[in-house]
């Protein structure tokens, strides 16, 4: 049943509304800077009462006026904890999966609790923040700017990777020769039934020449031989585990497993011999999982070439 309050009640908030103090008038005074008049009577009729009631209530809450743990002592230190819960979260689910804890997609949900928690903290935080400050109780704002602080981590740790996703090729397969790509062997008996395919076709070349045209075979004076025992010694420096190294066919192939969520990503380095004297050295990294690598194939082998051209 609706509980409606009698008019004493109603003549006792339309008396503390009018002995609000000034700091919670002055929030919704700077807000009404922002907007028309029109747009700011309808929010003082509508949100204007029950905004400065819940602003003094929690400035006498500040105060002391309420029994045990005051809401204006509860209020920031929740905002440091869920703040500081949310990198937490993040953090959490990815290096669960990478761990084998759970699933990559029961990571990804706690990646997306962890976000959900970062924008309720950043938001709320902001206005109870300014709030605080201008009602003379700066002690407060170190754990709210804290719980901030984790919060502004996550979501633009998040930002980051949504430009990385509108800004770098939909792909999955990076090669050196996109018009010859090196063969997988080894991988294709280990990256089971639900991986991606391993077919490099011409629209995924032409994704990537759009992407990352400077990705090319590398070309030496070294030996085949010695191109080949560089690129072991390479591909073991970067981390990399060697399923198979075969010197007389210039075939090596390796996983490099991502720091966040284990992803398990194949490689393949194919050395030839070059016509004009020393050998062609190039690779091919393909991901496991997911549509888009974010750029992680081509950052790989843009490592592996860097290393291999230092002597």
């Amino acid at each position: 049943m609706v509980k409606f309050p009698n008019r004493h009640r109603v003549l006792r908030r339309k008396l503390e509304l009018e002995r609000a103090p000034q700091g919670a008038h002055s929030v919704l005074e700077t807000a009404g800077t922002f907007a028309n008049e029109k747009v700011r009577r309808w929010f003082d009729k509508r949100w204007g009462e029950r905004t400065i009631l819940a602003l003094n209530e929690l400035a006498d809450n500040g105060n002391g006026r309420g029994e045990g743990m005051s809401t204006g002592e509860m209020l920031p230190r929740a905002l440091l904890i869920v703040g500081l819960a949310a990198p937490v979260l993040m953090a959490g689910g990815a290096l669960g999966a990478r761990f084998g804890a759970w699933s990559f997609q029961t990571g990804f949900q706690f990646l997306f609790t962890g976000a959900f928690v970062a924008a309720a903290v950043f938001l709320i935080g902001v206005v109870v923040l300014v709030f605080f400050v201008r009602t003379g109780r700066g002690a407060a704002a170190l754990p709210i700017g804290v719980g901030l602080a984790g919060s502004v981590l996550v979501l633009a740790t998040l930002g980051w990777q949504y430009r990385l996703a509108t800004t770098v090729p939909s792909i999955h397969d990076v090669s050196t020769d996109r018009a010859d790509p090196p063969m997988f062997d080894a991988a294709v008996g280990l990256r089971g039934a639900d991986a991606n395919p391993l077919d490099y076709s011409a629209a995924v070349a032409e994704r990537q020449a759009a992407g990352y045209p400077h990705l090319a075979t590398v070309r030496t004076t070294l030996r085949p031989s010695e191109s080949f025992d560089r690129a072991v010694d390479v591909a073991e420096a970067l981390g990399w585990r060697i399923t198979r190294a075969d010197a007389g066919a210039g075939r090596l192939e390796a996983t490099d497993t991502t720091f966040w969520f284990g992803f398990t990503d194949d490689v393949v380095v194919r050395v030839r011999h070059a016509e004009e004297g020393g050998s062609l050295v190039d690779l091919r990294s393909a991901s496991r999982v997911g549509e888009s690598d974010l750029g992680a194939n081509a950052a790989r082998i843009e490592r592996f070439i860097a290393r291999f051209r230092v002597r």
